[in-house]
């Protein structure tokens, strides 16, 4: 582990998360753990729980959670280098010096950040002093607060950055590593943006990233539309989301996001009070994208275009937010009128959009409808074809409760085309049973599930424990995946060291998905003394294995043509079974 590395997971073990979280939300004591009002939505009841022992914090309402660094960088608006070091200087710990990079490299994105910061404020004044731009930019609805608040600017005609850098202290080198500049093939050097209205991309921090200009020149058709910044050290479009920077807070208190295609969409929906949106910012949904919003929400709406390609961008994105475990909706603007989220609300006004937002329909529908406008008297092949589609999304969702919901979902409505068993859940169902609602943590896992989720949260509370049940409770023996996961690993970890485990530093290094299941633990943890719960656990989990043991030797039995009590074996199980029942758990 490098010195980096080191100094972080020094960090962690010495933050005090209680006091970290108690300083920004008011917290009780709620037994072993704290509690108080979830800062990342509207919480009107303590919905928000936070572990010192693991380290974490976690909402049941919103679903935002986390480690400490996840809470300060949330909660303050910052990136994690902020937040690292704000948590240093809390802790006492000394990070080490940034000697990986290279001093001239260092120098060099200082200078183009600086050199981006610039350009920022020139373009915004630049569209300040130009009323014929200034005159557009709210034509199209956008408010002077607006354009004052988010830095929109105007790229004049010529190499005004060029020209202007020098006597600003910006070399042409800071302009090129920015990617304010580009070299023609004749080998000249010019401004990126030319009569363009200029949006900064800014990043967590809020911070100008790159830029993305609109064109204003109605007679230039061969150039494009929107033309964005290219590919920097800080800046990846595969990697960015416009406006998430502004809107993250709102889309934890709201659980999901709105997302749009353009630049105009954002603001026109944020200025009308819809707060939890993001920007594709002009490309194909990508995977890190998805990621990056599986931090800060589990549900997504997708509200793309009206026109074809709209509706094929809203299709496209599905597979790669199913995958990370996203629930999808799809807005649109079907019989509206509108080619946009823009237009329609200058059309009909912010309660057309809203409703159209809060009706989205689950992508099962959207995908339904869409196969039955376009095949209102499918073929077999076509219908073939269809269901492929659906069983590929459904097959790229890893959460196997969520993957069930889906599948029931497309049940439902594909029974109509007479090709519902072709989608059954891969889980057990009765016939005719509605489909099921977004279960809550407390509807998934009950009865044995519940308790093998009560000894994970145990054995991470107190990890001495897993030293004393490593040898007594095999991974298989749990049924629920993600506690067999955990445990398998929690063991592994104590047999390589030899000593209890690092709960912190082992659920900070857990996958996404898994790091999540663990913070919903909190809800799960046995009001009796940890101890002889664990004992009774133990106790429970050997009476299963001789049941199972004595029904496998019964069916052996009856299959040979004799009785099962006579064997001498069957009636150790049953003297074996007998002796822990007085004090087993209630099962």
């Amino acid at each position: 582990m490098g010195a980096f590395e080191q100094a972080k997971e020094e960090i962690r073990s010495r933050a005090d998360i209680v006091s970290v979280v108690g300083r920004r939300v008011a917290l009780k004591r709620k037994g072993a753990h704290w509690s108080g009002r979830c800062p990342f939505h509207d919480d009107h009841d303590p919905s928000m729980n936070v572990n010192p022992v693991l380290g974490i914090y976690k909402c049941f309402v919103c679903g935002a959670g986390g480690d400490v660094f996840k809470f300060v960088m949330e909660h303050d608006h910052i990136g994690f280098r902020e937040a690292l070091e704000m948590l240093a200087v809390e802790t006492g710990v000394q990070l080490p010096e940034r000697t990986a990079q290279d001093p001239e490299e260092a120098s060099r994105t200082a200078a183009a950040r600086a050199a981006m910061d610039w350009a920022q404020a020139y373009y915004h004044r630049a569209l300040l002093d130009s009323p014929q731009v200034l005159g557009y930019a709210r034509k199209r609805g956008l408010e002077d607060g607006e354009i004052e608040d988010f830095h929109i600017g105007f790229a004049p005609d010529g190499d005004a950055l060029l020209s202007q850098a020098p006597a600003a202290g910006h070399s042409l080198q800071s302009l090129e590593t920015a990617g304010l500049v580009t070299k023609t093939d004749s080998g000249r050097w010019r401004d990126r943006f030319h009569v363009r209205l200029v949006f900064p991309l800014t990043d967590l921090s809020r911070r100008a990233v790159g830029f993305a200009g609109r064109n204003l020149r109605s007679d230039r058709k061969d150039i494009p539309k929107y033309l964005n910044s290219p590919e920097t050290e800080f800046y990846r479009k595969s990697q960015f989301l416009y406006g998430l920077g502004h809107s993250r807070s709102e889309i934890g208190r709201a659980a999901e996001a709105v997302v749009v295609e353009g630049y105009m969409d954002w603001h026109a929906l944020w200025r009308h009070g819809i707060r939890n949106v993001v920007a594709a910012s002009g490309t194909a949904f990508t995977r890190d994208q998805a990621r990056l919003l599986s931090r800060h929400c589990r549900r997504v709406v997708c509200f793309f275009d009206g026109d074809r390609a709209g509706v094929a961008a809203a299709e496209r994105s599905l597979p790669i937010l199913l995958a990370e475990n996203i629930e999808v909706r799809v807005a649109d603007l079907e019989g509206s009128g509108a080619k946009d989220p823009d237009e329609l609300l200058k059309s009909s006004g912010p309660e057309a959009l809203k409703r159209r937002i809060s009706e989205a329909r689950h992508w099962v529908h959207f995908l339904v409808g869409g196969f039955r406008k376009q095949s209102p008297r499918p073929t077999p092949d076509q219908r073939a074809d269809f269901l492929r589609r659906v069983k590929v999304l459904l097959d790229a969702i890893a959460d196997p409760v969520l993957r069930d919901l889906c599948a029931r979902e497309a049940h439902q409505f594909l029974e109509v085309m007479g090709e519902g068993p072709a989608l059954a859940s891969p889980l057990n169902r009765t016939p005719g049973k509605p489909p099921l609602q977004n279960p809550t943590g407390k509807a998934i896992l009950v009865g044995t599930q519940k308790k093998e989720a009560q000894f994970l949260q145990i054995v991470l509370t107190d990890p001495v424990l897993v030293l004393d049940a490593r040898n007594k409770v095999e991974p298989s023996d749990l049924s629920e995946p993600s506690c067999r996961r955990i445990w398998d690993l929690l063991v592994a970890e104590s047999e390589w060291g030899g000593e209890p485990p690092d709960t912190r530093t082992f659920v900070s290094r857990l996958d996404p998905p898994l790091a999540d299941f663990v913070a919903k633990l909190f809800q799960f943890l046995p009001e009796e003394d940890p101890r002889k719960w664990m004992d009774d656990f133990l106790r429970d989990l050997q009476l299963r294995r001789l049941r199972e043991r004595r029904r496998i030797l019964a069916s052996e039995v009856r299959i040979a043509g004799s009785e099962a009590s006579r064997s001498p074996e069957y009636r150790e199980l049953m003297a074996q079974e007998q002796q822990l029942l007085p004090s087993r758990m209630d099962t």
